[in-house]
């Protein structure tokens, strides 16, 4: 059963690539630890969802259980640009989850955050440029 009213126009899928807008928003000059977390997290999810829908709009069903490993392996598969998206995510996931989840006294949070950033955008650029 739907949760869309009858006669409502069907929306555009969601576009995951706006959580690198919220990253970089989240990434400002005076951003508090908590904003430059949100940021990487938000970098990381953005990339993901992306390499994700990629994959299953080439045909690749994927699975419920251990979805990140599976996502970044699997795009590894797809030539010399989809190795190097592979690397790039498992690096981000790594720093998403220190961010998400650990309390580091040292972190360099603004560093992080713009090196996540430009992670997740560089996978974006290969996505786009792979058949």
């Amino acid at each position: 059963m739907s949760s869309t009213p009858r006669g409502t126009p069907p929306q555009p899928p969601f576009a995951w690539g706006d959580f690198r807008r919220v990253a970089k928003q989240l990434h400002s000059p005076a951003g508090d630890e908590a904003r430059l977390r949100s940021a990487i997290s938000r970098a990381y999810y953005g990339c993901f969802n992306e390499t994700k829908s990629w994959l299953a709009s080439h045909g690749v069903t994927i699975p419920k259980d251990d979805v990140h490993t599976f996502v970044w392996s699997t795009i590894g598969g797809f030539g010399n640009d989809g190795r190097r998206a592979k690397y790039q995510g498992r690096a981000l996931r790594i720093r998403r989850n220190i961010a998400d989840y650990d309390a580091p006294a040292t972190a360099a949070w603004d560093s992080e955050a713009a090196d996540a950033f430009q992670k997740s955008e560089t996978i974006s650029i290969l996505l786009a440029g792979m058949p």
